[in-house]
């Protein structure tokens, strides 16, 4: 079973695709269930994973709560797809390190001359990496004597676990509707992921500016869209196609020790995966325009 938070989303969707490339390699099958960032859908999708006796659960994110996790201990095998910077102790991991992403954002647009810059995010609440890449570029703006010409816009926690599959759009579209922003000596936007970076650039297009003459945008995850031509947005690879491969492998080597012993110790035997994230250099991103 994949346990992902919401597959409208494509990060998760392309994930998917390659676990499910994996598996089928290995003659497993996968069931997806949607967890949405809830507790309790989060419990509901484990005890349905108890009760279909899966051989292996794969969670695509951080546990909302880790007491749900270890009713799997010693019967199925788990596997966390995660930031490294916030795991959950005694699982099998495959991690990406947000706060490298975070560097290499704000090196590739401090390069470009961007002093001033805003980081336009869903609610950074309710998710660790963005927590992480808030504090991890506020980190890199004050080492670099930023720190008063960074900007935060956020979107409101959600009322509902099941969203529209456009949310992160439609967030990153509504938040750059402040007129205020505007009047900001902002150059540069950093977006939580690259469909909040979707809504930040056409907002921007809608009130005549051109990208990246008048501002850059930069994105999170390189979704497949991102290299349109039209789009060629900046971004940073998370490695969703390997990550999602060494995800089962991972899974199936535990399944086959678990068949081997009947038996496991979430203690022993563990291992971790980490892999570093790559900037993607397209057109959204060019000097800022004092320095043109």
């Amino acid at each position: 079973m994949v346990i992902t938070v919401n597959i409208s989303n494509p990060y998760y969707t392309m994930l998917i695709q390659s676990i499910e490339k994996e598996a089928n390699a290995h003659d497993f099958s996968i069931l997806i269930r949607n967890a949405y960032r809830s507790p309790e859908m989060e419990a509901a999708c484990i005890e349905n994973a108890l009760e279909l006796g899966v051989d292996g659960v794969i969670l695509l994110s951080m546990p909302q709560n880790p007491e749900n996790l270890n009713k799997l201990s010693g019967k199925i095998p788990v596997v966390l797809v995660c930031n490294s910077d916030n795991i959950t102790p005694g699982y099998d991991s495959i991690e990406m390190q947000m706060r490298d992403s975070a560097m290499l954002i704000c090196d590739h647009l401090f390069s470009l001359s961007h002093k001033s810059i805003a980081l336009i995010t869903t609610a950074p609440l309710e998710n660790s990496g963005r927590r992480i890449l808030l504090s991890s570029v506020t980190e890199q703006m004050e080492k670099h004597g930023y720190s008063q010409n960074l900007y935060i816009f956020s979107g409101e926690p959600s009322n509902t676990y099941i969203e529209t599959y456009s949310s992160d759009y439609d967030t990153g579209y509504a938040l750059m509707q402040n007129e205020g922003i505007y009047d900001l000596p902002i150059t540069a936007f950093i977006c939580t992921n690259d469909s909040v970076a979707y809504g930040v650039m056409d907002a921007l297009y809608d009130r005549g500016y051109k990208i990246p003459h008048d501002y850059s945008v930069i994105g999170l995850d390189n979704y497949l869209y991102s290299n349109i031509r039209t789009v060629s947005l900046t971004t940073v690879d998370h490695r969703m196609t390997v990550k999602g491969k060494s995800a089962v492998e991972l899974l199936v080597n535990k399944i086959e020790l678990l068949t081997e012993s009947n038996t496991i110790d979430p203690l022993s035997d563990l291992h971790t995966i980490e892999y570093k994230p790559h900037l993607i250099v397209r057109k959204s991103t060019g000097p800022a325009p004092q320095a043109q």
